[in-house]
């Protein structure tokens, strides 16, 4: 029986070094007791693994640079292949300097760029993080609303292909860790936010390279999601679930009451169930505010956006 190769397709990656681009695909097979056979008899039996110098499916100057065998098992192996532009190439020449004659553009440096992002937003603090409340230390009945203002940058560069899994495990998450910027400083773990990674331009199939755009918000203090604790119900220690909030008459309040990031109501003297899961609790001057992080984390060191 000859062995059967699969293509791991969450194996694919497709990353920028100093001076190249690197991509990686892996493949499983099944079905050959010694890693000879399982490359031999896939490739007899259908071209389906790559070999030392093939071409990248999805952009021809990557070539195969070296063939990674891992056993899984008696007859289970996993093959990493990695390519890279050869260093004499076949199209190109030089090491992609702006100013250089006919210079590669997949080795040409980013290009970046910044701009302002403004929208309306409702708030229920001040500057100085108090909560806004009325004279009775109660929430407003109307919403309060300000104008906020955030960064947003732009680094576009030319890449081999469009790695479509890098753009779906970054697009929708915050910098796990600090990530200094070229030329804008160092960004705090949470503040910088991937609106989106895509390509800027239309393209053809047999394109050489494709101009790739990363999208960034970055806001000061991060994009968690913060609001006032309050409630017309309670959770308090040792009940069985939530109660409605009454009032010194035993009435039950139809307005919500600040709560204590507990479960509690505020200055009540009742002890609360305790701040809910993934919620952290933010006292203030006659108020607490519930945190939040509400968009995973990934480092984007790893993108290797100014390399």
């Amino acid at each position: 029986m000859a062995a059967e190769a699969t293509e791991k397709w969450s194996g694919r990656s497709l990353d920028k070094t100093v001076d190249n681009w690197t991509a990686t695909r892996v493949f499983q097979v099944k079905g050959a007791s010694t890693i000879t056979a399982a490359l031999a008899s896939s490739v007899n039996t259908g071209g389906v693994l790559p070999v030392l110098n093939s071409a990248h499916p999805d952009n021809s100057r990557l070539k195969c640079k070296s063939i990674s065998p891992t056993s899984q098992g008696p007859t289970f192996w996993e093959i990493r292949y990695t390519y890279e532009i050869p260093e004499d190439g076949d199209e190109h020449v030089g090491k992609g300097a702006a100013y250089e004659e006919n210079a590669d553009p997949l080795l040409q440096p980013p290009v970046i760029s910044w701009s302002d992002v403004s929208a309306t937003e409702e708030v229920e603090s001040d500057r100085d993080g108090n909560a806004i409340l009325v004279s009775s230390r109660r929430p407003p009945a109307q919403q309060v609303n300000k104008r906020v203002t955030w960064k947003e940058i732009s680094i576009t560069r030319p890449e081999p292909f469009f790695d479509i899994v890098k753009s779906n495990t970054y697009t929708d998450t915050v910098n796990s860790v600090a990530f200094p910027l070229k030329g804008g400083g160092t960004v705090n773990a949470g503040e910088m936010y991937c609106v989106s990674i895509l390509p800027a331009t239309d393209y053809s199939p047999d394109a050489l390279f494709i101009l790739m755009r990363y999208r960034f918000w970055i806001r000061s203090g991060g994009f968690q999601a913060r609001f006032l604790d309050q409630d017309i119900m309670q959770y308090l220690s040792g009940a069985s679930g939530q109660t409605p909030v009454t009032d010194e008459f035993g009435t039950e309040v139809s307005q919500p009451k600040l709560l204590d990031g507990t479960g509690a109501v505020l200055g009540s003297g009742d002890t609360g169930i305790g701040a809910p899961t993934g919620g952290t609790a933010e006292t203030t001057d006659y108020a607490v505010f519930m945190n939040y992080n509400i968009y995973p984390a990934t480092n984007f060191a790893n993108l290797r956006l100014f390399n």
